[in-house]
């Protein structure tokens, strides 16, 4: 059993793996286990087709690349705001 500082830390080190990742990526995300907790697996597998082929649109995806590809220090640019018309 951990204790709560232990508890503290393993969240702390989860936030700093996901900063790391694309601001689209990690919205996408959210937004798709949320939208598949309340519908069919059919219906989440098309949503999330329809939101991976809108964020391929970005930057990010060449940024990731190159993150991958050993490219150090590459930055993602913040995410704009949205409205919800």
């Amino acid at each position: 059993s951990g204790t709560e500082e232990d508890l503290q830390k393993n969240a702390d080190e989860i936030c700093n793996k996901i900063t790391q990742h694309s601001p689209v990526a990690v919205s996408v995300t959210k937004i798709s286990l949320n939208y598949s907790r309340d519908h069919s697996v059919d219906e989440g597998l098309k949503h999330i087709a329809l939101q991976n082929s809108s964020a391929l649109m970005s930057e990010d995806v060449m940024k990731s690349f190159m993150m991958s590809s050993g490219a150090a220090d590459i930055e993602f640019d913040a995410m704009r705001a949205h409205s919800r018309l």
